[in-house]
Formats: structure tokens, sequence, C-alpha cells
């Protein structure tokens, strides 16, 4: 089983934009205030010392991930979805709404570490399961 956080920007689910993307588009923008500031950046920080960073520019520019590639994480992942839950509360503060994702097949993918994938989003008629829960406080 695969999860992910997104922010429901998109009708299609499976294409969704990942709270660290849209967190960062936030902090861009300077739309935070000093506490979610420093718990974006925070986040952030761990994200960068804990985890490996799939090569999403690289390949995208190279032509071999497509835009819709996508990072899940294996459902035993546990530590880096709490940092991504804060992201997720920084997200709902700013009215916007997130989604949790959950599938056992996320698409083909294009990449593997120890904590995630990169999967290419799956063709609407071969799709599988996608279970959906909006997130509430």
């Amino acid at each position: 089983m695969y999860q992910r956080l997104v922010e429901q920007d998109w009708p299609d689910p499976w294409l969704a934009t990942g709270v660290v993307t849209s967190a960062q588009g936030l902090l861009e923008d300077g739309r935070l205030d000093d506490r979610q500031h420093a718990v974006v950046r925070s986040v952030f920080d761990w994200l960068n010392s804990n985890l490996d960073c799939p090569p999403f520019a690289e390949r995208i520019r190279s032509g071999e991930w497509s835009r819709d590639a996508v990072a899940w994480f294996h459902e035993d992942a546990w530590e880096p979805m709490l940092h991504l839950w804060d992201l997720a509360r920084v997200l709902r503060d700013h009215g916007l709404t997130v989604l949790f994702l959950m599938a056992d097949d996320p698409g083909p993918i294009v990449y593997r570490d120890p904590l995630q994938v990169v999967a290419e989003a799956p063709d609407p008629a071969s799709a599988g399961r996608l279970d959906v829960r909006r997130v509430q406080e």
C-alpha cells in the first residue's frame, strides 16, 4: 500500500498537487505567517536531511518522466508522513482542501528507494483502486 497527501486542486485525485509542492507555493508567494513559515521550513529541512530526493527536474527535462510523475510513500514510512501532516495543517489553515490518498498500485513505478516511490499517473481505464479521504480537522 502507498500513501500521499495532496491539495484537492484537480478533479482527478491521481493528478492532484502534493502537499510539499503546495506548501512551497505558499512559501514563495509570501502567504505564510511567522508560525506557518517556521513549520514549513522545519518540515523542508527535515525532509532534505532525512530523505533521498527523487531526481524530478532531471528526469522530466530528459523526457524519462512525465510531469504527471508523483511521489508516494510506503505505508510503513510513518516518520516522513508525520511531517507531511504538518504541511497539510498549514494548507488547511489557508482554506485549502487536503486529501489523503492510499493505493495498492500507484501506477507505473519509475523510481524506488526504501521509503518512497515515484509513479506515473495511471491510465484512468486501467487505474487500480484509489482510496480518497478528505482531511478533516
